[in-house]
């Protein structure tokens, strides 16, 4: 998750990486966003970004994320929403992704795409969600 939120940061979508880092493994501790199939999707509500985002990390290695399924993880999908969230739109995505990962065809073009270019427009695409 750090790479993620470093990457943020770099972005200029996050002044506290710490903080940030902390509300995703907050979440976690709650119960594991491993979803199966190999992905994951760590989330949290927080004003320690400076507007809802997603990344997305592809792992050269997979890794234990506790999943449902037990596999390890190899993709890794992040939301971080500002709070307060306007009318829970974000869990509305969630779930939407979270089908979505069920669908082998959705899971094998993510893991298809080279470009975070491409990432980003087909994610936004795929979800009805805005890239600004």
């Amino acid at each position: 998750m750090q790479e993620i939120v470093d990457a943020f940061y770099i972005a200029g979508r996050t002044e506290d990486r710490q903080r940030l880092e902390e509300a995703l493994w907050s979440r976690e501790a709650v119960y594991s966003t491993g979803l199966g199939y190999g992905f994951a999707i760590p989330h949290c509500k927080t004003e320690a970004v400076t507007a809802d985002s997603v990344g997305v990390l592809k792992l050269t290695q997979p890794i234990d994320w506790g999943s449902v399924d037990s596999e390890p993880v190899s993709m890794i999908i992040l939301m971080a929403v500002r709070e307060p969230q306007i009318a829970n739109r974000h869990l509305q995505v969630l779930s939407e992704l979270a089908k979505k990962i069920m669908n082998e065809e959705f899971r094998g073009h993510l893991l298809a795409v080279e470009n975070a270019h491409d990432m980003a427009t087909y994610l936004a695409q795929q979800l009805e969600i805005s890239l600004h």
